[in-house]
């Protein structure tokens, strides 16, 4: 079997050819690229052409799936689609986020990152943006996605586990995934499992559909759910080339099955709370008829941008909603020993961490990171008792097995 590096450039390379091929000359596919006959073409990929935003120049027909349709879009969502290839994908969620959202696409290959960018300039679309990079390392900072698209790839990867945690990292607190991929029942032969163009042929890459879903549960994921499942039938005069006829018959009788399943799986969130305790005033937006309080307008649109990263904000003033302040032991505590001058208060998950003025956006980004850490922190220690525990089941009872 080639080591890691080397499936990577099979697969680099293999795209690349895909990426620069003439279409009206010759069609390419997923299977394609590990050598299908063209009588068997896109024997995996669905039909996307009745979807809203298709492009028919971004469908290369490598697909196995269609997970933006089940991907539950909203409107000015940030979409991140894993392996874009020429952007068919990320064309068809923009038509799902609009114009207030965002679309970015993430490809291995230059070749298809050129193509995709040629596409979107085409269309004129400029909220789609495409980065080239290894979705092992996703070339993007943590909690930036509220979905999470793939289409065929991750059965390309030779390190799944890398890329689930990495998606964990990239999606907002109860943010989501909506994948679709090739699974197995039962074991390939050894011939197919070790072929490096059948790995980029989207089929020896894949693993047990068992443990492919134990990967997603390991990394922290929730509501775990497979929207849609359907059989991939390898034709004969693909496997003639790695099986003798006895093991092709072995094959075709046993309980082995190749599998497209689109996954859907939520991160949950565990964000931190935030409160904001007010002094008696007559607005919260530092604008007052005349008078502007510089401080007041930062903090509201502190307030704005921690919303828009999906944090919950409460903000109470105690002169026209002295009632909220009941929630707050604390609040109410230290107001009734240092009076109103100590306001407002500010809290995190119900504790003060500042009374008397208003934090500047650097000290909203400190606490956030020391948030992000904790909880990376409890998603790390959640990993290790998984796998102590699959450890004790036997070498191959769980996602890093055998």
């Amino acid at each position: 079997m080639p080591t890691e590096i080397e499936l990577k450039e099979i697969v680099k390379q293999k795209y690349s050819e895909i990426a620069l091929q003439d279409k009206e000359k010759g069609q390419s596919s997923c299977c394609g690229a590990g050598g299908c006959s063209t009588e068997v073409y896109n024997i995996m990929s669905d039909d996307y052409s009745h979807l809203p935003g298709y492009s028919p120049d971004a469908d290369l027909g490598l697909g196995c799936g269609l997970p933006t349709q089940f991907a539950k879009i909203k409107k000015g969502d940030t979409v991140v689609d894993l392996g874009s290839d020429a952007g068919n994908d990320c064309f068809i969620a923009r038509a799902e986020a609009g114009m207030e959202g965002k679309v970015i696409g993430i490809d291995f290959t230059t070749a298809m990152i050129d193509k995709a960018r040629a596409n979107a300039e085409k269309l004129a679309f400029n909220n789609v943006e495409f980065r080239q990079g290894d979705i092992e390392h996703i070339p993007l900072t943590d909690n930036t996605a509220d979905v999470v698209v793939s289409n065929c790839v991750l059965n390309l990867v030779p390190n799944k586990d890398a890329v689930f945690n990495e998606i964990f990292r990239v999606l907002k607190p109860g943010g989501h995934f909506c994948i679709s991929d090739i699974v197995l029942a039962g074991s390939l032969p050894e011939s197919l499992r070790k072929d490096a163009e059948m790995y980029a042929g989207c089929v020896s890459g894949a693993i047990q559909k068992d443990v492919y879903l134990e990967l997603v549960k390991a990394n922290g994921f929730d509501n775990i759910t497979i929207q849609k499942e359907k059989p991939i039938i390898i034709p004969d005069d693909i496997l003639k080339k790695y099986l003798n006829e006895e093991q092709l018959h072995n094959f075709k009788s046993g309980n082995t099955g190749i599998f497209s399943i689109t996954v859907y799986a939520e991160k949950p969130n565990n964000k931190m709370k935030i409160t904001i305790l007010d002094p008696a005033m007559c607005c919260s937006t530092g604008v007052c008829g005349a008078d502007i309080d510089d401080k007041l307008v930062e903090t509201a649109a502190n307030v704005k941008w921690l919303r828009s990263l999906g944090y919950d904000v409460q903000r109470h003033n105690i002169s026209n909603d002295a009632v909220a302040f009941k929630n707050y032991p604390l609040a109410i505590e230290k107001l009734q020993k240092e009076g109103a001058n100590s306001l407002p208060y500010i809290l995190i998950n119900n504790e003060i961490v500042m009374h008397g003025q208003y934090p500047g956006k650097n000290e909203w980004e400190s606490w956030i990171q020391k948030e992000n850490e904790k909880q990376a922190g409890n998603q790390k220690l959640k990993n290790n008792e998984n796998n102590q525990h699959t450890s004790s089941s036997g070498c191959c009872a769980g996602p890093r097995c055998c």
